[in-house]
């Protein structure tokens, strides 16, 4: 079981941005998501079960927590902590922290 700390990627509900616009936010994220955890495992696991819980300004509904996690399984993916970011099993719940917003993830390689 792993801990991570990442920054809280843009909201993507509702929006239909251009797409070099949406490019330079995903890189930018990634570079501050590296930067944040810089570890990298030996080799990509098969499947992970991930717990998220994002500290957001407001609440936001389900859908929402889980379109805004894109850029973070896109993440896992690069850092190759997973092989493919289908194999993630992602549970999402939400707090308020309207001072230190971020995604805290629980990475779990055992469970079934």
């Amino acid at each position: 079981m792993r801990r991570m700390t990442l920054p809280l990627p843009h909201n993507r509900a509702n929006s239909s941005m251009h797409w070099r616009k949406e490019k330079r936010l995903k890189d930018a994220y990634m570079l501050r998501a590296t930067a944040m955890e810089p570890w990298r495992p030996k080799y990509p696991h098969e499947t992970l079960h991930v717990h998220a819980t994002l500290y957001t300004y407001n609440r936001m509904d389900e859908d929402n927590l889980v379109a805004r996690m894109k850029f973070v399984l896109d993440w896992l993916e690069l850092r190759e902590i997973v092989g493919n970011d289908r194999n993630v099993r992602l549970k999402c719940e939400q707090a308020i922290d309207r001072k230190n917003q971020r995604v805290e993830l629980v990475i779990d390689t055992t469970a079934p």
